[in-house]
């Protein structure tokens, strides 16, 4: 028995076509953000995560070329870690004491060829109100130090700055100036700035944000403010919420130009039992 009323879907399942309009509104000059970075191999993304890509020619009856107009085809096989780029976290990912999001046990949701329950195919297309919290300029730096702890006396020096607050069915990003090049997958996995628990809390349960993505790889603070906890923010919002994390999210150029809120729009392909996946949101303002 789930004990989350909000089923499968989880936060994102609360939105309604309502909302959706009303954020179709916040389109003025119908300028599209690719908020993506590129996937390959030099993409962000956790040690151990690769990608690769073969390509090859189509060959009919040992001919690769077909037709009297000589038409060649190629095809092309991807072999990769959903985590790696730009990517959502899906429920199945993290559980916590052998619990996935409802109380459901990893024997029922992990399986070796995929997940059953929660696989990324579930996972409805996302268009609600997007909003950026753009943390380092409301703190009057470039950027955020490695270790930095978003707290939620910085998102409210945000809001008064940018004069944009989340709202219930919102989809925050946060900006922390720490993903600099996406071409690039650098070295910043050891340490990062990113929001804690408290903060997670506070946009969950008081805003009533359905995901939050970041321009890092992990979202959270690392390490955390406490040493013995792994990855904490994780295990509250997909464990216990249900609020998909959106990881290495391009957010620089919404705050060069300083646009804060948005119609913001995912949609995960519908990889049948993957745990994650490399996605490409976009933002119109």
């Amino acid at each position: 028995m789930e004990k989350n009323a909000t089923s499968k879907f989880g936060a994102v399942g609360s939105l309604t076509s309502s909302q959706v309009r009303e954020a179709a509104t916040l389109v003025k000059s119908g300028r599209v953000y690719s908020l993506a970075v590129e996937t390959s191999a030099q993409s962000p993304a956790y040690p151990g995560r690769t990608y690769q890509i073969l390509t090859d020619r189509i060959l009919i009856d040992g001919s690769g070329t077909y037709g009297k107009n000589r038409l060649q085809g190629f095809d092309d096989f991807v072999c990769l870690w959903c985590g790696v780029g730009t990517h959502l976290d899906g429920f199945a990912h993290v559980a916590v004491d052998g619990l996935h999001y409802g109380d459901v046990a990893s024997a029922e949701v992990i399986q070796p060829r995929g997940a059953v329950r929660y696989g990324i195919e579930t996972v409805p297309p996302i268009a609600t109100r997007g909003v950026l919290l753009d943390v380092p300029r409301a703190l009057g730096i470039p950027a955020l130090e490695a270790g930095y702890e978003i707290r939620r006396g910085d998102l409210e020096r945000a809001f008064a700055l940018q004069q944009t607050e989340p709202r219930p069915g919102d989809v925050v990003l946060v900006h922390t100036g720490w993903l600099k090049d996406p071409k690039n997958r650098g070295a910043f996995v050891d340490t990062e700035p990113g929001i804690g628990s408290e903060t997670a809390a506070y946009l969950v349960e008081e805003k009533g944000v359905v995901a939050i993505g970041s321009d890092n790889w992990a979202l959270e603070v690392i390490p955390a403010a406490d040493a013995e906890a792994f990855l904490p923010v994780h295990g509250y919002l997909l464990r216990e919420k249900g609020v998909h994390i959106i990881e290495n999210v391009w957010t620089r150029d919404l705050a060069t130009d300083r646009v804060y809120e948005f119609l913001f729009i995912l949609a995960a392909p519908k990889l049948v039992g993957a745990l994650q996946s490399p996605v490409h949101p976009i933002a119109i303002a």
